[in-house]
């Protein structure tokens, strides 16, 4: 018995059809989870950038820089709410400027400078950033830096 086949089934197409936009979805779906991942990414880079770029201005002259001897309100603080209400500084992927300047922007900054408790002339400096995507709150940077 010979068929004679003049094109594709009714069952072909849909077949090729479904795993067409099986295909299509996941691409789609993928490149999604891929722009969020590299929004976070971006985020994390411009944070280092700005918490290591402050730590280099004070380290380089810390005698410019506000000495606070009394750093236990500070660190104390541990509130979102807290901490957005009183870090001095704002920041986003463009900038770091006052709050008062940028009340939209999506982070916080401050930093305490305090004599180390173990090493005289040394001083701790902590960095505290916060960010609208930390689940945690905030983030702390600690260095050591030279008092002189």
């Amino acid at each position: 018995m010979k068929l004679d086949s003049k094109g594709l089934s009714l069952a072909e197409i849909v077949v090729t059809a479904g795993l067409l936009g099986v295909l299509i979805y996941a691409f789609i779906g993928g490149q999604n989870v891929f722009r969020k991942a590299n929004k976070k990414s971006r985020s994390q880079v411009v944070q280092y950038n700005i918490v290591h770029s402050l730590y280099r201005k004070i380290s380089s002259n810390s005698a410019l820089f506000q000495m606070n001897l009394n750093s236990d309100d500070f660190l104390s603080m541990t509130s979102v709410q807290d901490l957005n209400e009183n870090l001095p500084l704002a920041w986003n992927d463009k900038l770091v400027t006052s709050v008062e300047e940028c009340p939209l922007c999506p982070g916080r900054l401050g930093y305490v400078l305090i004599p180390h408790p173990n090493y005289r002339g040394l001083l701790k400096l902590v960095i505290r950033v916060t960010h609208r995507s930390y689940i945690e709150g905030f983030k702390d940077y600690e260095f050591i830096i030279s008092g002189e």
